[in-house]
């Protein structure tokens, strides 16, 4: 998972290098994904919360989903109640397979108002195609978010037949990464909910 998030990081710093001269916004992103990486990261305990689900899916078999959230977490109001905590969600990693041949990671970025504005997902997998031909792809999505809107889209994909598109774009979206990108934030927002009932959970004696 180190490797994976530190290829992230770096490609995720390439990207915003490109960017930022015109869109702070970009930079922006990207320090908020290191300070995100650095908590991450520290040998230092760190709060963590963690939700796994084994489920047997139709025509794939077995799927193991593992969701992981970081988060800090401050006294609300010291000289009131030093039991009263405020969390502040930082980013959530999902891994999960389908069937034996396929691995993903996606991640969901937010800011300091718990604002989802970075998304990315890789998807590892091996497949024929129509040749008979066998094909290992690796698919690789980043959207930057800015007030709920895509920004600037990077994308790496190997389709059925083996054939690789490799585009960045910050205007005039495709609209498949359109979609793609309402979802990861439709996503984000079910995860940052989720958390939410986590922190109540936890309270609960």
């Amino acid at each position: 998972m180190k490797i994976i998030s530190i290829a992230v990081l770096a490609a995720l710093a390439v990207s915003a290098a490109v960017f930022a001269k015109d869109d702070p916004r970009i930079e922006r992103i990207r320090s908020l994904y290191q300070e995100a990486r650095t908590i991450e990261t520290a040998e230092a305990y760190h709060p963590v919360h963690t939700a796994e689900f084994n489920t047997i899916m139709p025509a794939t078999g077995n799927q193991t989903t593992k969701v992981t959230f970081l988060f800090t977490s401050t006294q609300a109001y010291p000289e009131r109640d030093p039991y009263a905590m405020s969390y502040r969600l930082h980013k959530v990693n999902v891994k999960y397979n389908v069937a034996a041949n396929s691995g993903y990671l996606v991640e969901y970025l937010y800011d300091e108002k718990e604002r989802p504005v970075f998304y990315y997902s890789k998807e590892e997998r091996e497949y024929y195609a129509a040749n008979n031909r066998m094909i290992s792809a690796t698919n690789e999505r980043r959207y930057y978010f800015n007030g709920g809107v895509l920004i600037t889209a990077i994308v790496n994909v190997t389709d059925e037949d083996g054939k690789t598109s490799k585009y960045t774009a910050a205007a005039s979206f495709r609209q498949d990464d359109l979609a793609k990108s309402r979802t990861a934030l439709s996503n984000a927002e079910e995860y940052l909910k989720f958390f939410r009932q986590m922190v109540r959970l936890e309270r609960l004696k």
